[in-house]
């Protein structure tokens, strides 16, 4: 049996993810600053291709049926998910109230779809592909081979329908076709993994090679990236850094706050008349919100009471 921790470099990639989130939200501010951004398409994909592989390392060796697995997973999430929400809500209010601003949201969209705040559709989303994927997860167990083809199906056909399905939906809604196909390749990296242990030894030098040359050669396609950055995560055998594995834990909690502190720090950075287009500002904001992200989540997970907001 395989277990979790032992899939030590998806600490490394929950941290290095995370940071390229806040470059990639704080940056829009300056377009020298937000070019480099076209290199950092991989965050979302890695952090379904994690999800969803460690889901299954835990279901192939599990007892646990549906109703127990999901409900284990959604009361996880759904808490933080809520609260964040109600607080982005809140404070977009104020800050709408302060400047004189119309202040429009929908119910639906922010409790089903993360609408309160552009990086909180994530949760629903990973909240869904476990409602649909966690049956298959658990066929694997006497099965293995049926939901090996199952995946590789709909990762196909889910990069086969991308557009169509983005043609289908409002325009604020582009992410859900983009995402479809993550999961479904997660769940089949982890069987492949599982019954073949042995291809993690030989795999890394390989995948980091290809990486770091198709980077070179200013080859950017979000599947060869993220693919490719997750195959060395899974790889990646040596024990982090304890303060990377602290950081890793909390990447949840830093994911949900760090808008919050980027918008604030924008507001803040404009109302005393400092240029949100100078690069130099849109670095700081960018570093500043990354540490009190940081500094934030710290805080909130070392009182027993606000723990679960982070993790």
């Amino acid at each position: 049996m395989i277990k979790e921790d032992r899939f030590h470099g998806f600490d490394y990639l929950r941290v290095v993810a995370m940071l390229a989130v806040i470059y990639v939200h704080g940056c829009d501010t300056n377009d020298s600053v937000e070019s480099l951004s076209k290199w950092l398409s991989f965050p979302v994909p890695c952090f379904l291709l994690m999800a969803a592989f460690l889901a299954q390392m835990s279901e192939r060796g599990s007892s646990r049926n549906y109703l127990e697995s999901l409900m284990r997973r959604v009361r996880r999430l759904i808490p933080p998910f809520l609260a964040w929400s109600a607080i982005y809500l809140i404070v977009r209010k104020l800050k709408a109230t302060a400047t004189g601003e119309s202040f429009d949201w929908n119910w639906a969209g922010s409790l089903f779809w993360g609408d309160a705040a552009h990086q909180l559709y994530f949760v629903p989303l990973l909240i869904y592909s476990f409602v649909l994927w966690l049956l298959p997860m658990q066929w694997s167990r006497t099965r293995p081979g049926w939901t090996l083809g199952l995946c590789a199906v709909a990762g196909l056909a889910a990069i086969a329908s991308e557009n169509v399905i983005n043609s289908s939906l409002p325009p604020n809604r582009y992410f859900i076709a983009k995402s479809l196909v993550w999961f479904p390749i997660g769940i089949l990296a982890a069987l492949i993994v599982f019954r073949f242990e042995q291809i993690r030894r030989v795999a890394l030098g390989p995948a980091f090679a290809g990486v770091i040359a198709l980077s070179l050669m200013g080859f950017r396609n979000v599947y060869v990236l993220s693919i490719g950055l997750f195959v060395i995560g899974c790889c990646w055998t040596t024990p982090a850094p304890k303060w990377v594995q602290r950081l890793s834990a909390l990447s949840f909690g830093i994911y949900l706050g760090h808008v919050l502190i980027i918008e604030t720090m924008q507001f803040g950075l404009a109302r005393i008349g400092l240029s949100l287009q100078s690069a130099a500002v849109t670095l700081g904001v960018i570093g500043g919100a990354a540490a009190l992200s940081v500094l934030l989540a710290l805080t909130l997970d070392h009182f027993s009471k606000t723990k679960w907001l982070v993790r």
